[in-house]
């Protein structure tokens, strides 16, 4: 008697679905899905000089509960991060420190987890100038503008509240997202505008609010007090990337007030 030592065709054909199965699965997790870019806050080149014109990209910034934020130093020297929360009384306001990071170098970062909303203030204990605010709520609003841009740069525009209310802060974040590496675009030229949709005055000549900036770090932000209730246009338009100029872009949101 003759034994045949191998794998009938039958069992061949079983293990190459199995392999061809086990490989699609491995190929589905080893692709990273696509994501917003990274809730990043930058320590701006010279934040530890006084006489700096900024210290960081955003002193009053936008976020949700669960969401993580990141710190980012790209300053020359060590800087450190306190983190505070904010209560306010009748009388005035007061703070209760609940971390801080270690001393973070160039390009190096600290990141907090915000599990509940409220009012939190981030701080510099060697730099007294350094400050600013994260408001973080669930009543926040993010649209991203991806399709038909021209220079590979998606615009983000956080809101909050979602809803605006009249005489009362509306507060924006607008973020640059580089296409190809879902990060923050950085060295932006740009102009924010606000437009009253109901009036062709505002529409054509006379925006109700324009700042127009160079975006550092690619994350800007903007406030604005709507004086009546109705349908607003927010847009952003992108002029010069990297320093260089590119064919105007521009992103169009809507912004309800009641």
């Amino acid at each position: 008697m003759i034994y045949k030592f191998g794998i009938s065709s039958t069992t061949l054909r079983q293990s190459a679905v199995c392999f061809l199965t086990l490989a699609a699965l491995c190929f589905i997790v080893l692709i990273p899905t696509k994501v917003l870019a990274d809730n990043i806050i930058t320590i701006l080149p010279g934040a530890s000089e006084r006489t700096s014109p900024s210290y960081f990209d955003s002193t009053y910034y936008l976020t949700k509960p669960g969401k993580t934020v990141k710190w980012y130093n790209t300053d020359d020297v060590l800087h450190k991060i306190i983190l505070s929360t904010i209560k306010n009384n009748s009388s005035s306001a007061t703070t209760r420190q609940i971390t801080e990071s270690g001393l973070i170098s160039h390009d190096g970062n600290f990141s907090y987890k915000f599990d509940n909303d409220g009012i939190y203030e981030y701080s510099s204990p060697n730099y007294p100038w350094m400050k600013g605010t994260i408001s973080v709520s669930n009543d926040t609003n993010t649209t991203i503008v991806s399709r038909n841009m021209k220079n590979n740069v998606n615009i983000e525009l956080i809101q909050q509240p979602i809803k605006a209310k009249v005489g009362k802060e509306t507060h924006f974040l607008i973020n640059f997202i580089n296409q190809k590496t879902n990060r923050n675009q950085k060295h932006v030229d740009y102009d924010f505008t606000l437009f009253n949709d109901n009036n062709t005055s505002s529409r054509n000549n006379n925006p109700l609010f324009k700042q127009g900036l160079h975006s550092n770090g690619g994350l800007e932000q903007a406030m604005y007090r709507f004086l009546t209730p109705g349908k607003y246009e927010a847009t952003v338009t992108i002029y010069d990337v990297l320093f260089s100029p590119v064919t105007p872009d521009t992103a169009r949101f809507v912004v309800n007030v009641n």
